[in-house]
């Protein structure tokens, strides 16, 4: 079996001696669904080893494991006074707490009543091994569609030789969505064949849409709407009067304030889940764990001093060193905060800070790309309350040949990795060249990729 490195130094080998394996990614057929992805991909697959993607799978729903039981163990059993050390509050935190199927008796601990590690990591490869930047959980992810590309290229002549001689393979995360959606519909609705909404907040544009010919291709009888159409008859959900089986949620807790009737709406969704008539794919129970701070609470001392030797070393495996830094976290000490402060100052070129609920790299500051006053004013006076601070990790490089000049250049890689009720269930990547500066994210340079395994 070949390394993720030989692999990529046998394809660049060829790719610059065969221009049609060197344009696979470009010049994809335009009836291929997948072509609109092309003109921004990254210009080649990426390669992985499969198990060594399981592996890393493996270790993140044991950080889940322990992650879901924190309450219990550090926050007298309440799922409430879990967040607010995460900093929720005020109508964030009422909406979070009303989305939750789970209970969080202070008498026992929490029960969560769904499994909770669906989701995607966002991850950097480094020479020892996967690290992982953050947690994605629930419903509402982005980067499955991307894989759509996978299927294309081996469908090429030029790459299909090439997965064909290596053996190559890959795992499509719409499957396993649509898995998944397929077992709510028997666990919850009691049906084989589900009446599957994917619901979005109202005025979202309909960004979600495509993925609903993306479930029907695996056999999912999928429709699409807003919160605005969807309503309720004998207390099952429907969507533009369409009674429906399981809502596939694609709108985000931050939603329901700005919802008109948002409240009202989402506990509906909840009594339709434990009444059994209509599932809620994904209620807000694994978005417990959503939130950087999440990660950051496993590291603050107190929490750590309740975890065992083998559940650190699997934590500090994965998770770089991340704290809660802002003043938007309440169980943080001030002294310990103070502390804190006096160690981000004197290691700004090792760290990153990232405010814990946005998105798309917004607010990220890294610390050796800004002078030692900018840093010290936004660990002082943080224009948001809810930063964390994390160690900074620098991923290995992947080389790309571009396809017009056929020089080679070093690129950034996020991988987008899937995880779901069966383990790993599929990879994606977003990159950029090395010479951009800046975080890697919701911005132009930022290119989709697609991964296969070895």
């Amino acid at each position: 079996m070949a390394s993720h490195a030989d692999l990529t130094d046998e394809y660049n080998r060829r790719a610059g001696a065969d221009g049609r394996l060197l344009r696979c990614v470009r010049d994809l057929d335009p009836a291929e669904p997948a072509a609109h992805y092309a003109d921004d991909a990254i210009a080649r697959p990426v390669f992985a080893r499969l198990d060594s993607l399981q592996g890393l799978t493996a270790d993140i729903k044991a950080t889940i494991a322990v992650m879901d039981d924190l309450p219990g163990r550090c926050f007298g059993g309440s799922v409430e006074e879990y967040l607010r050390a995460q900093g929720y509050d005020g109508e964030l935190l009422a909406a979070m707490l009303a989305g939750i199927v789970g209970s969080g008796a202070p008498a026992g601990p929490w029960d969560s009543g769904v499994s909770i590690d669906y989701g995607r990591a966002d991850v950097f490869r480094t020479p020892d091994g996967y690290r992982v930047l953050e947690l994605n959980m629930g419903s509402v992810l982005g980067g499955r569609l991307t894989t759509t590309l996978n299927g294309a290229l081996l469908r090429t002549s030029a790459f299909g030789r090439f997965a064909e001689e290596f053996g190559l393979t890959w795992a499509d995360p719409v499957q396993g969505l649509a898995d998944d959606l397929l077992a709510a519909g028997r666990t919850t609705a009691g049906t084989d064949s589900p009446v599957v909404a994917i619901v979005e907040e109202s005025g979202s544009e309909q960004s979600a849409r495509r993925l609903m010919p993306a479930l029907r291709s695996h056999g999912v009888d999928t429709i699409h709407g807003e919160l605005s159409d969807l309503g309720f008859a004998d207390g099952k959900a429907t969507l533009r009067g369409r009674p429906v089986d399981v809502v596939l949620r694609m709108f985000f807790v931050r939603h329901i304030p700005l919802e008109p009737q948002g409240m009202a709406k989402l506990r509906a969704l909840i009594e339709a889940h434990r009444s059994g008539r209509t599932a809620l794919f994904t209620p807000f129970d694994p978005e417990i764990h959503d939130s950087k701070a999440a990660l950051g609470l496993l590291f603050e001392p107190a929490v750590r001093a309740k975890l065992s030797r083998t559940e650190i070393a699997c934590i500090d495996r994965i998770v770089p060193w991340t704290r809660l830094l802002g003043p938007a976290f309440p169980t943080v000490p001030q002294n310990d905060r103070a502390v804190l402060l006096k160690e981000c100052l004197s290691r700004r070129t090792e760290l990153v800070l990232k405010p814990a609920s946005l998105y798309a790299s917004q607010g990220v500051v890294i610390g050796d790309q800004v002078g030692e006053s900018e840093w010290r004013a936004v660990l002082e006076s943080p224009p948001r309350p809810d930063y964390v601070v994390q160690e900074r990790v620098r991923p290995l490089p992947e080389t790309v040949i571009d396809p017009e000049t056929a020089e080679p250049d070093d690129w950034t890689v996020l991988w987008q990795v899937f995880f779901g009720s069966a383990g790993h269930s599929g990879s994606s990547v977003r990159g950029r060249p090395l010479s951009q500066s800046g975080p890697l994210g919701g911005n132009e340079q930022t290119r989709t990729g697609c991964v296969f395994f070895c």
